[in-house]
């Protein structure tokens, strides 16, 4: 069924396997986690794409195409739903409360914090907050047993540090905090070969370290890039002699995150004070707006947690 990609036949198969005994041994408990990953592996593709397509027959102003599609990325994101929701429900029940070894624990932590974050991807900010943080407290729950029982050079370990890295980046918005999470790995695994000369790195885990070098790379390139790209842009302004005017960034949209670099005329930003836009401050003019929040986001990453003070309230120290 595996090699047929039957995804769906083989879930069914291993929820009936569970049902007679829960405790499952390494190649069981990866059949599972294989199965229920490449099922939605292939409705996050489809999703992905229909909005693509979305995006591109909105701007031809065909509306019609656009509500049709819509409607069937419904469909797709409540499948995804309903079968994250499934083996979520499925390891908290049955799979975690029967684990008798750390390994299995972290496991089963660890994919609970991958379907959470799965359930993330396609939704909007405002009910995103809830399964992010259950994501986050299953990863850290997951990374602090890990960090206690297993060596830096496990597969486990380093596959588990990789998805929560990739869902800091994605899901929280906090790229600068991905890397050091996984240069931190890397940097701890360069520390136990110094300690230990005879140790062995696993094909696994040596796969998993060119994972992460590879998010690094990426995840460093893209923070150049925009402004290595300014620079580019100006220098090719110089060249070509349209010298009149400033090289700005222009945000286009906010979701997923997108600029492009402009000539701007001198008059419209020299000598100007760039105010706050009434829109991004709250009417208790104390606070800011969800607009605010959106602009600033891709620009600084995770926003930290605000707090009102109340001072009608006194207050004993």
């Amino acid at each position: 069924m595996e090699k047929l990609g039957r995804w769906r036949d083989l879930i069914d198969f291993m929820k009936g396997a569970i049902g007679m005994n829960s405790r499952l041994n390494r190649e069981e408990r990866d059949l599972l986690a294989a199965a229920y990953k490449n099922g939605t592996t292939q409705l996050r593709n489809h999703i992905r794409f229909i909005d693509s397509v979305i995006l591109h027959q909105r701007s031809k102003g065909c509306h019609a195409r656009v509500d049709c599609l819509t409607e069937h990325r419904q469909k797709l994101l409540s499948e995804l739903s309903t079968t994250c929701s499934d083996v979520i429900s499925l390891t908290e029940r049955r799979l975690f409360p029967s684990a008798q070894t750390i390994d299995d624990k972290i496991f089963y932590l660890s994919l609970q914090g991958d379907f959470y974050r799965y359930l993330c991807e396609f939704v909007d900010e405002s009910v995103r907050w809830e399964p992010a943080n259950s994501a986050n407290e299953c990863y850290e729950k997951a990374l602090g047993l890990a960090r206690d029982h297993l060596l830096p050079m496990n597969p486990i370990l380093l596959n588990l540090t990789m998805n929560y890295a990739v869902f800091i980046d994605d899901i929280l918005d906090r790229r600068v905090d991905a890397i050091e999470e996984s240069k931190s790995a890397l940097k701890q695994i360069r520390s136990a070969a110094k300690s230990n000369k005879n140790a062995t790195v696993s094909p696994q885990a040596q796969s998993a370290i060119r994972r992460i070098k590879s998010n690094i790379d990426i995840w460093t390139k893209q923070t150049r890039e925009e402004a290595l790209g300014l620079g580019r842009f100006a220098a090719s302004c110089a060249q070509s002699g349209n010298i009149d005017g400033s090289c700005a960034i222009v945000r286009v949209s906010d979701a997923p995150y997108k600029a492009e670099f402009r000539l701007v005329p001198l008059k419209n930003v020299a000598g100007k004070t760039r105010r706050m836009p009434d829109e991004y401050i709250a009417p208790s003019k104390n606070n800011v707006t969800e607009a605010f929040m959106r602009y600033g986001k891709p620009l600084i990453g995770e926003l930290s947690p605000v707090g009102l003070l109340d001072f009608g309230k006194k207050v004993k120290i």
